[in-house]
């Protein structure tokens, strides 16, 4: 660490500097995996959060260039129960976003420092999830800690230190996949599933992509069409989400400018030339 932190180069240099100098040492001395056993899940866990810290906090003492982050944080500051998102300040991501990074805010009491690092540990809570999921489907401790490594230092990206919504939806995708993978798709655990996979439709409205992924998954375990009340589980499970912040703007009498908010001003945006697939 002490080595490449000195190098000139990019942290994706320093990064995978790491992991290769890393995974060469562990392989060619004996000793080492005496000390250092990776087979531990804890300790894969812990490396990987030392890892992860390092490479995460590299921007920790600069202040956020980013259009984004400042932006949503202004949106939800006054997000609560008697301001709902959207009501006085206009954003193009869904209102479970707002909530999530004004609670953050609040726990970081309004310092910007704090409250990178409480999105750090949301982030490592991804990098967990995936690590489960690689061991849960690999039987390998070892490969299962290369591919979360992997994934971490590709994290490292200057991109990725900033708070987007598509790190606050990757936290309910891969929670998601991991229950599909570890539980049979009865009714009950279809509509689970389901449920947790909305709650990302509604902090990224182009998380429903992943619908389509879900439903192949689903057709390619039971090797047959779903009946109908495998389809009532997974339409109410991803329809009750939206059904609860319907209701609060109808109540309100906001719908038409949640409507608006949520689903014509992006599908507009989809349609401009700005964006790219």
């Amino acid at each position: 660490f002490l080595l490449t932190n000195r190098l000139e180069v990019s942290i994706q240099i320093k990064s995978l500097a790491v992991i290769l100098f890393g995974l060469i040492y562990y392989q060619y001395f004996p000793e080492l995996k005496k000390t250092f056993n990776i087979k531990q899940n804890y300790f894969a866990l812990i490396l990987l959060f030392i890892f992860f810290m390092f490479t995460q906090n590299q921007f920790l003492n600069y202040e956020t260039i980013s259009l984004d982050t400042p932006s949503y944080l202004v949106a939800s500051q006054n997000v609560g129960f008697d301001e709902l998102p959207l009501e006085k300040q206009w954003e193009s991501k869904g209102p479970l976003f707002m909530y999530l990074y004004n609670f953050l805010s609040f726990l970081g009491n309004d310092n910007l420092v704090y409250f990178k690092l409480l999105n750090d540990i949301l982030l490592f809570l991804v990098v967990l999830v995936l690590f489960y999921t690689l061991l849960m489907n690999l039987k390998n401790n070892l490969n299962s800690f290369i591919g979360s490594l992997i994934f971490t230092s590709l994290l490292s990206y200057v991109w990725y230190h900033s708070e987007f919504s598509e790190i606050y939806c990757l936290i309910f995708i891969s929670l998601h996949f991991h229950y599909v993978n570890r539980y049979e798709l009865n009714t009950r655990n279809l509509f689970i599933s389901s449920l947790i996979l909305s709650f990302s439709t509604l902090i990224n409205q182009a998380t429903f992509i992943f619908y389509i992924s879900y439903l192949f998954l689903v057709l390619r375990k039971k090797q047959r069409f779903l009946n109908f009340k495998e389809i009532f589980s997974i339409s109410t499970g991803a329809s009750l989400p939206h059904l609860l912040f319907i209701i609060l703007y109808f109540q309100k009498g906001l719908l038409d400018l949640y409507i608006s908010n949520y689903i014509y001003l992006p599908f507009n945006y989809i349609g401009s030339d700005k964006f790219k697939f």
